[in-house]
């Protein structure tokens, strides 16, 4: 019986140039070889995922514009699990009390299924985008594990741990 592990990881010949070079910067920042990081062949909002033979901990991967664009994918993936107050910051009319109740009773009775409805409330997306990765960070959106973004060689990567 072969009891090896085998990943869903693409080899180092088919790596492209940038992706090569996250790995050596997530390798200097885990203290590891990196041959000891392997790319898997499936993504996070787009950030490339590297796995760690050594540890097993999974790492999404990406440079600023790249986060910030995997953050969005995320933040509108969940604005029903918003608190309702920022969400009313964001609609187009002022919303009273009762509106704000409603909202909430909508989004712990419907959950995943609030997701559209908040969207549609949201008038100013951009701004409510970037005011919560200002209230939270990037990390908080991205990195399941701990919350915190990984700032990989002075800013050209960010990286995020998954597991």
């Amino acid at each position: 019986m072969n009891n090896e592990i085998i990943f869903d990881d693409v080899s180092y010949e088919t790596m492209n140039e940038e992706q090569k070079l996250m790995r050596k910067a997530l390798a200097t920042h885990l203290h590891v070889n990196p041959e000891q990081l392997v790319l898997l062949t499936y993504t996070h909002y787009d950030l490339v995922i590297f796995r760690c033979l050594e540890t097993n901990d999974e790492y999404a991967i990406g440079d600023d514009i790249q986060a910030f664009s995997a953050a969005s994918a995320y933040i509108l993936d969940s604005l029903w699990a918003f608190n309702t107050e920022f969400i009313a910051k964001y609609t187009l009319k002022k919303l009273n009390d009762n509106c704000i109740k409603a909202i909430k009773l909508m989004q712990t009775t419907l959950c995943e299924d609030a997701n559209d409805i908040i969207e549609a409330l949201i008038h100013k997306k951009t701004a409510f985008i970037i005011d919560a990765i200002k209230a939270d960070g990037r990390g908080h959106f991205l990195n399941p594990y701990d919350s915190n973004e990984y700032e990989l060689e002075n800013g050209k990567y960010f990286a995020y741990r998954l597991n």
